[in-house]
């Protein structure tokens, strides 16, 4: 692979390794309908391409890269996003907090409960001290971002209702 990305002078992006996956599999499956270089004798310079060679597989890739989606387009998710979402799932599973449940707390209880453990302390919290579970700082955030999750959901149904957009 070094030939390669010396001959296109290109390095795959950190944040695309679907994307980089993919194309070494294509490329693999492309090396395979080279001409046999795995005999015994053969061994040493089986990984060995000739110039027109490398130039055909650097065309490949400029071929994969064309057509693949720019990383500035492409959304992937951080291990924060994952547990955030993550969170927001166990609320609903486990708390047992449904989307009926959420949309009864409309003078911004989910916005205060996520600001009280984004500070760490009760100065917010719209609910009996009893409800509150602080955890570490990283843990207090994730609750955070799952109450704002939810506060945006309930505020996205509000508004969909509103419209009619909710009638039945």
């Amino acid at each position: 692979m070094t030939e390669i990305t010396m001959e296109m002078r290109w390095q795959p992006a950190d944040g695309a390794p679907v994307a980089w996956q993919q194309f070494l599999c294509e490329l693999e499956t492309w090396c395979c309908e080279l001409p046999d270089r795995t005999s015994p004798e053969d061994a040493p310079e089986m990984m060995l391409f000739d110039r027109d060679e490398l130039h055909m597989m650097a065309e490949k890739v400029r071929d994969f890269l064309s057509t693949a989606q720019p990383a500035s387009d492409r959304r992937f998710l951080s291990l924060a996003s994952l547990d955030v979402l993550e969170e927001r799932d166990r609320q609903k599973s486990v708390e047992g907090w449904s989307t009926a449940h959420d949309d009864q707390h409309i003078d911004n209880e989910l916005s205060r409960a996520a600001a009280s453990y984004t500070i760490g302390n009760l100065a917010y919290w719209p609910w009996s001290p009893a409800w509150w579970k602080p955890s570490d700082r990283r843990r207090n955030l994730v609750k955070a971002g799952a109450l704002i999750i939810a506060e945006i959901e309930r505020l996205d149904r509000a508004a969909f209702d509103a419209t009619d957009g909710g009638a039945k």
